[in-house]
This record gives C-alpha cells, structure tokens and sequence, in this order.
C-alpha cells in the first residue's frame, strides 16, 4: 500500500505542473493588450503567402490561453485558438499566413483578442502594411 501511495504522489508531481492555465471564459480580473503586428517575412511581397505575429501582453497574475483573431481590410483570416500569454509578461503569437493582394497599397491588418477582461480598449490593434515595392 505505501508503494501505491509513493507512485501516485511521485506522478502526480509531474501531472500537477502541466496542467494548462485558465482558458478566457468569463471576467478575466487581468488585463491582455495587442501591443504589436509584425510581419515575419518581410519584405511583404504582392500576391504573396506572407507570415504575421502579434505581441500579447498580460498584467494579471496568472497565465491564460486566449483565442487571437486575424482581419486583413476587415476580412476575417484566421482564428488562433489557446495561445498561451504568461502572467505579468508578453507573448508572441504564432505565426499566421495571410495572402497579400496583388498590388503596393496599405491594407489594415487586425488583430483582435477574444477575451472580456478590465480593459476591452486594447484588445484590438489596427497596423498598416504594404507590399515593397523593390522586388528581385
């Protein structure tokens, strides 16, 4: 019996520290801001495949996984599900693939956290881009 009781406490040390953080459901007391849109494969080319993040910050005390959504000229793209934005820190999304249209004008891309938490104003973020108009 103790050597029952010895393996169930020594698994549950290592299950207790993976259980995930607390999904956004509800009022969260913690605020998550969109703090930046950047475009990992830059330079943006026109009629291209290009990949975008987005840095999440959170001043609550606990880590939470939100879901991240993605516009391009108010065109919904994606939607990220259960990105993970530690407690008192920042977090970048992963990275999301958004087609560029065929010409060099700024197009607004957005992103958007889904979330109900003390500051629903910085939840969005709104960042102009254009295709270089140098190509090789």
């Amino acid at each position: 019996m103790k050597k029952i009781l010895l393996i169930l406490a020594i698994v549950g040390m290592f299950v207790m520290p993976m259980m995930p953080a607390t999904k956004a459901t509800g009022h969260y007391n913690g605020d998550i801001a969109v703090v930046d849109i950047s475009c990992a494969s830059r330079p943006i080319t026109y009629d291209n495949d290009e990949k975008f993040q987005a840095q999440l910050s959170n001043n609550g005390n606990s880590g939470i996984y939100v879901d991240v959504e993605w516009y391009l000229a108010g065109t919904f793209v994606k939607r990220q599900t259960n990105v993970y934005v530690p407690a008192g820190g920042n977090a970048w999304t992963p990275k999301v693939t958004i087609h560029w249209p065929d010409d060099f004008l700024y197009h607004k891309v957005t992103v958007k956290v889904i979330i109900y938490d003390s500051n629903a104003g910085n939840n969005q973020r709104n960042e102009w881009f254009r295709a270089s108009l140098i190509t090789t």
